[in-house]
């Protein structure tokens, strides 16, 4: 795991990484910049949903017990994410 640290300067945050093996320091980031790092490295996949799309496929479901079924599990993930 990454070491960071951060630096208070005039009042802004920056940070730098510490590389213990090397006991060294890299270069100097924002916390933007430190934020885009740590994001890419915890997010392993990326998933786009189009209701639209999701929509549709749903309705070209032709068993009504499946689609039923369906919608449901979808308001239930709806439900669980605007929690």
């Amino acid at each position: 795991m990454r070491t960071y640290h951060r630096l208070i300067i005039e009042g802004e945050n920056y940070y730098r990484e510490y590389c213990h093996g090397l006991q060294k320091y890299h270069e100097v980031m924002t916390e933007q910049e430190l934020m885009e790092i740590l994001l890419e490295e915890a997010v392993e996949d990326e998933i786009e949903i189009n209701q639209a799309r999701i929509e549709n496929a749903v309705r070209r479901i032709t068993d009504r017990d499946d689609r039923e079924l369906l919608n449901s599990y979808i308001c239930y993930l709806e439900r669980i994410i605007n929690e």
